[in-house]
């Protein structure tokens, strides 16, 4: 598995034997070790203010940051993302280390404390629930649920009434109107085509 740094500081990865240019920045990173109550005679860590990310919302297609606000976490220690799937866990990455081969994932740490979970291009299927683990003995969990909104398209006529098939005479003229709903802001990328052509640019 290798991994690299993009301008934003997001580490992505991939499979090996996949290349990259020669910007890329090839990482070394290693496991750190679990965190015990017994390790330290300090307070345990918690997350911070965790009321504010428990759901998150993206539009299919773009890109949207998990955050898992840490405070107390001990030195070298890290934490980890996982995906809950049909009752099981999958692991997703490890402090700055991706275990996944998906490279739609990326990671960093912003400072103080704010381990982010990148996920690019979002599909359907990336709804769910993700979890970010501290190691400590239990394990402290901060679950995020991320909502995928799929727009919703119709295509109605200069009636606006919802059509599927109408057929005109040659020669006239025709009034297509295509609504959007589920959008969350106004879409500056709608394409009209006829066939291969785009009709509007």
């Amino acid at each position: 598995l290798w991994t690299w740094t993009d301008s934003s500081g997001f580490i992505s990865g991939g499979v090996p034997g996949a290349k990259r240019s020669s910007s890329s920045v090839l990482l070394r990173t290693t496991r750190s070790a679990a965190w015990t109550e017994e390790s330290s005679s300090t307070a345990m860590p918690f997350f911070a203010a965790p009321e504010s990310s428990v759901n998150v919302t993206g539009r299919l297609g773009a890109a949207v940051e998990l955050h898992c606000r840490v405070n107390r976490l001990p030195g070298e220690t890290s934490v980890s993302w996982l995906r809950r799937q049909e009752g099981q866990l999958r692991l997703l990455a490890v402090g700055l280390e991706l275990y996944s081969s998906d490279s739609r994932y990326a990671v960093r740490l912003l400072e103080p404390g704010d381990w982010q979970l990148r996920v690019r291009s979002l599909l359907e299927s990336d709804q769910g629930h993700y979890e970010c683990q501290v190691p400590s003995h239990p394990p402290r969990v901060h679950s995020v649920y991320l909502h995928v909104v799929v727009p919703e398209l119709e295509i109605t006529d200069e009636r606006d009434v919802p059509i599927k098939d109408k057929f005109y005479n040659s020669g006239s003229t025709i009034q297509l109107k295509c609504r959007l709903t589920r959008v969350p802001r106004p879409s500056h990328f709608l394409l009209w085509r006829h066939g291969s052509d785009i009709l509007n640019h």
